[in-house]
């Protein structure tokens, strides 16, 4: 990638959209029992039943990591993984910082597998898709990920580049160039061309014309925070023209 293209992809992923205030599921209760411990069996169940259906409900998977928190000797770490793993496949909102952010070191130290989706998470920042596609292989064998996460690099790349190679497409998707090839038959704002594919244009995937500014001045800088400055510096100047010339007076042969 050119660091131009580095720069925007970067720019790209850092657009995460808030976490999700509702998603379709079972509700967490909203009633004094919330953070009861109570409520722990039905809130993993709901977990559960999101990875077995392909539903999603970050209120409830929110309210259950934060009964973690207060009764950590009741934390699966199973469930802590699953957890997070939902919350990956809905990138670009930040449902997954915002887990990361709230979860206990000592809750995140005993689930391989959410040390595992943080791990991946962090490969998608800095833009590391091979090494991504390789280590999320363990995730995908308990709540499948890719999928989404494919959607979302898309979403990247349609935001930075007008066109790509088809080697280049398959290969930041992890995919062989035939499954490339059917993901992109599958969308509307992909068009394949032989060995290239193009993104349809949008204001986002534009060239860049490079800024042109004049610049400013010390004077002027100084000026912003001393409304005198300018007229000081002006009696400055001359003091100094006329103690210059006196000196060069004073020196010249007679």
């Amino acid at each position: 990638l050119s660091a131009r293209a580095k720069c925007r992809l970067r720019k790209a992923r850092s657009s995460l959209v808030l976490p999700s205030d509702m998603a379709a599921g079972t509700a967490p209760p909203r009633t004094s029992e919330q953070y009861s411990e109570g409520t722990i069996p039905a809130l993993e169940g709901s977990v559960r039943r999101q990875v077995a259906e392909g539903s999603y409900d970050f209120g409830a998977n929110k309210a259950l990591l934060k009964l973690y928190q207060l009764y950590p000797g009741r934390c699966d770490d199973e469930v802590l993984g699953m957890i997070f793993a939902k919350a990956l496949a809905q990138r670009p909102c930040a449902d997954l910082k915002a887990l990361l952010y709230m979860c206990p070191e000592a809750l995140m130290e005993g689930s391989a597998l959410a040390k595992r989706v943080a791990h991946c998470d962090g490969l998608l920042d800095e833009g590391k898709f091979s090494e991504y596609w390789k280590d999320v292989r363990d995730v995908d064998a308990v709540v499948p990920v890719s999928p989404k996460t494919r959607d979302f690099v898309v979403g990247l790349l349609a935001d930075t580049y007008q066109s790509v190679p088809m080697a280049f497409f398959a290969d930041i998707l992890g995919l062989d160039v035939a499954a490339a090839s059917a993901l992109a038959g599958g969308l509307d704002f992909v068009d394949v061309r032989g060995d290239l594919v193009f993104l349809t244009s949008t204001p986002e995937n534009q060239p860049r014309q490079p800024g042109v500014g004049k610049a400013v001045g010390l004077d002027a800088l100084l000026s912003l925070f001393d409304g005198d400055y300018a007229e000081k510096s002006k009696k400055k100047k001359k003091m100094t023209s006329t103690a210059a010339k006196a000196a060069a007076a004073a020196s010249s042969p007679e």
